[in-house]
């Protein structure tokens, strides 16, 4: 049985999950199981639908109580529970069901590893028409043990260009949980051609990700190319990331140097360039 007993750590992951995703979650509701008896729905399919049952006023004490008990239940009852309302019309359902699964997900290793079982259904809620939905989703993903699935990262890609920014950021740190690979890296790549200079940084921020783990020349190669970008932004970020690469961004030093040196540049990019070539010397 794939489960995590309600006590304080998981309560703590389910704060964490939920400020992670934009759900507050109260110390007070954090802090005790959903109530039992009293007219109070109990079963996980009920404290889900209450949330929308109830009024405006009282729903987040409602998902709350929903979060928590997923934390304490068995992973399969949570995905039963919750895969099916992601097809429910109503926005809060969908959304409150990522959470849950979300925060089921970081109460333990093998709960994360189930995640992988219905990774194609939180891939396919990535295009969900609303964006907090789709901000769960991939923040859903993210929770997925050891990482998630490499075949997504074109889907998260897709949604850097998000024109709501939580959606962006929570699409950027699925695909820097993705075990870095070739397909992975080539992904990354083709986000530079992006015309939105945001999308470029993050692009940068990604590849350095993945150069730092793989040891990858070629997406050190990258990142220096970056370093004329015409965005400053996308320069910083890229000068900061080969920094993140250690001695496998070596052959980065001297265009570095040239950047910390150039005084027709931005002076953070100057200095990020300079902390860059001091973080790669002491690895």
């Amino acid at each position: 049985m794939r489960t995590f007993g309600a006590g304080p750590k998981a309560r703590f992951l389910t704060v964490a999950v939920a400020a992670a995703m934009g759900l507050g979650i109260a110390a007070s509701s954090a802090d005790a199981s959903p109530p039992a008896g009293n007219g109070k729905p109990t079963t996980l399919t009920a404290l889900l639908e209450d949330v929308s049952l109830v009024a405006p006023e009282q729903r987040r004490n409602a998902a709350d109580a929903f979060v928590v008990a997923t934390i304490g239940a068995n992973m399969e009852d949570v995905i039963a529970t919750a895969t099916p309302a992601l097809d429910d019309l109503r926005a809060e359902q969908r959304y409150y069901a990522l959470v849950g699964l979300g925060a089921a997900g970081l109460a333990s290793t093998e709960n994360g590893e189930y995640l992988m079982d219905i990774a194609y259904t939180l891939v396919y809620s990535l295009a969900d028409e609303d964006a907090t939905v789709r901000t769960a989703a991939a923040a859903t993903l993210s929770a997925i043990q050891p990482a998630p699935p490499e075949w997504a990262a074109d889907s998260l890609i897709n949604l850097l260009d998000d024109p709501e920014p939580r959606v962006a950021s929570a699409a950027m740190r699925a695909l820097e949980r993705i075990a870095a690979n070739a397909a992975g890296l080539d992904a990354a790549y083709s986000v530079f051609a992006s015309s939105n200079p945001g999308n470029r940084s993050r692009a940068a921020r990604l590849v350095g990700a993945y150069g730092a783990e793989t040891d990858d020349v070629d997406a050190t190669w990258e990142l220096v190319v970056a370093l004329r970008d015409p965005d400053a932004g996308v320069r910083w970020q890229a000068a900061s990331a080969l920094g993140d690469m250690g001695k496998t961004a070596l052959v980065a030093i001297r265009d570095l140097w040239a950047v910390s040196r150039d005084s027709t540049e931005q002076p953070a990019v100057r200095r990020a360039a300079a902390t860059s070539i001091n973080s790669i010397l002491a690895r």
